[in-house]
């Protein structure tokens, strides 16, 4: 899209970490009227949608120029992002802990942990073949399903 790597480093490190822990919060306190299981479904569809940014951001094209304009839609892109993975992250930390065993919590949650690391590592070392080959705006249509 023309970002280069400090534009994208800039725009996520200033966005990311403070939309991630409020969301988080956000998210534990509104799993306690929801219940994990609604929790979980409203989280995940507030995760697809939140990828609907990227298709905005994608429709505009390669940018020649990066300008403050571009890294603010790329901004509220990721903190979007980032709103939907504290939200999902809240709601999936409170259902591995409640699926363990209490007698063997910590290596349950150590295994869920690092089982659902495994999708996204294997599908995200293809994204740039894929990218590639269909480019962005497709790419993450295809990433809402």
């Amino acid at each position: 899209m023309g970002f280069s790597k400090e534009d994208i480093a800039l725009v996520v490190k200033s966005t990311s970490l403070w939309a991630s822990i409020l969301s988080g919060l956000a998210g534990g306190v509104m799993m306690l009227k929801l219940g994990i299981n609604r929790a979980l479904w409203l989280f995940g569809f507030v995760q697809i949608v939140t990828i609907g940014g990227f298709i905005w951001l994608a429709n505009f094209g390669h940018f020649d120029n990066i300008t403050s304009t571009e890294l603010w839609r790329l901004g509220i892109v990721i903190a979007a992002e980032y709103i939907g993975v504290g939200l999902g992250t809240a709601a999936f930390v409170a259902f591995m802990a409640r699926e363990t065993n209490p007698l063997y919590t910590a290596t349950q949650l150590a295994l869920f942990t690092s089982l659902s690391a495994l999708p996204s590592k294997g599908l995200g070392m293809l994204s740039g073949y894929v990218v590639g080959a269909i480019g962005y705006y497709d790419y993450f249509g295809y990433a809402c399903f």
